[in-house]
């Protein structure tokens, strides 16, 4: 999912895109201590997912709240 995909979502589905996305950013941590990991730019891949996905809510909250 992309940025613009998530812009499309409402607040409650981004919320819940980030629980998913921090919960798959978890488990890939959690495979890397148990065994190797073929591709090491997931980490930041899923990083930047999230990041940009609390952007995007907080973002839409500051606008409602100005508003």
């Amino acid at each position: 999912m992309n940025k613009t995909d998530l812009s499309l979502l409402d607040n409650i589905a981004l919320e819940k895109e980030v629980e998913q996305l921090r919960k798959e950013y978890f488990n890939l941590r959690l495979n890397l201590s148990t065994m190797p990991v073929k591709d090491h730019s997931q980490f930041k891949k899923l990083r930047r997912r999230v990041a940009q996905a609390l952007t995007l809510l907080s973002q839409r909250k500051n606008k409602n709240i100005v508003s």
